[in-house]
């Protein structure tokens, strides 16, 4: 892993290569029946098909409560990678600082002269839970150059989206949050995503449980991730068997927690799959999650 410390105010970490995601091949070998006629005859072996694989993930704490939150170095070296943006913030509060929180999400998204798509997204007004998670998208047709990925909030009252319970010299800060970039190859480049889903547990939320969500896959063979965003504590997620931790931000001034998962392993069989948290097992979060699909 290289680490690479961007000021004393962010940090982004960059892994390349996460061993977390298993890249598998599937070949499709030609078949021929019993041959009727003395002249050579075959049948031309089909392309095989790349499995999902996870190229490289950039990561950045958003510590320092800065607006837009940016990601920089992104890049890719083989055609069609899909960007798969994994998103966490807190909700923030009112400007009576101590007001219910508003219901801040992700504004927009934008890098690489790339078309980002929201997926899925997770917040207050969705799932009453006082957080943010959302996943965005973007395919690259054609290697690209390193660019930063920008990502602006904002707020139900139109404003900038104010962290709940820290103050900096000049008044309240900027909400911080976490951002994960993964850059994945192998993907359906026409049809990138299929499953979507996203859940709220917590008082607010009416259901007091451990983080979860679940989707039904689609297609063999693809990949699911997830984020999520606690709004009670910074405390360690504990995941089930089957399941990785992708990035995990605790060190949040406000007392949140971002975090982001996924499986250990593709989809062998296309059904229900629920990304989950086996503690805590009280606190308001949001998860948002996303299957990815593997080229035809």
């Amino acid at each position: 892993m290289i680490t690479m410390i961007l000021s004393s105010r962010s940090s982004l970490k960059l892994a390349v290569a996460v061993p977390c995601i298993v890249a598998l091949a599937l070949a499709v070998a030609s078949c021929g029946g019993e041959k009727t006629s003395s002249a050579p005859t075959s049948t031309p072996n089909k392309p095989s098909t790349a499995a999902l694989a996870v190229a490289n993930t950039w990561t950045l704490d958003n510590q320092t409560h800065i607006e837009p939150m940016t990601v920089p170095g992104i890049t890719c070296t083989t055609p069609n990678t899909l960007f798969v943006a994994l998103i966490a913030s807190d909700s923030g509060q009112g400007p009576e600082r101590g007001g219910p929180p508003l219901d801040c999400s992700v504004q927009n998204v934008e890098g690489g002269g790339l078309t980002w798509t929201r997926r899925a997204e997770a917040h207050l007004s969705i799932t009453g839970a006082p957080c943010v998670a959302e996943v965005w998208t973007a395919c690259a047709p054609a290697v690209v150059q390193p660019f930063t990925l920008t990502v602006t909030r904002n707020n139900n009252a139109g404003g900038l989206t104010y962290c709940d319970n820290y103050s900096g010299g000049s008044g309240p800060d900027i909400a911080n949050g976490m951002v994960v970039v993964q850059a994945i190859t192998g993907a359906d480049p026409s049809n990138p995503v299929g499953a979507t889903a996203v859940n709220g547990v917590g008082q607010f939320a009416g259901n007091v449980a451990p983080a979860s969500v679940t989707l039904t896959t689609t297609r063999p063979g693809s990949m699911v991730v997830a984020v999520g965003a606690d709004w009670s504590a910074p405390e360690v997620r504990t995941l089930p068997d089957g399941q990785v931790m992708i990035h995990e931000d605790l060190s949040t001034p406000n007392g949140d927690a971002y975090w982001a998962q996924g499986l250990n392993s593709l989809v062998a069989t296309p059904g229900p799959v629920t990304l989950s948290v086996t503690a805590p097992t009280e606190d308001s979060c949001n998860m948002a999650a996303i299957e990815v699909l593997q080229a035809p």
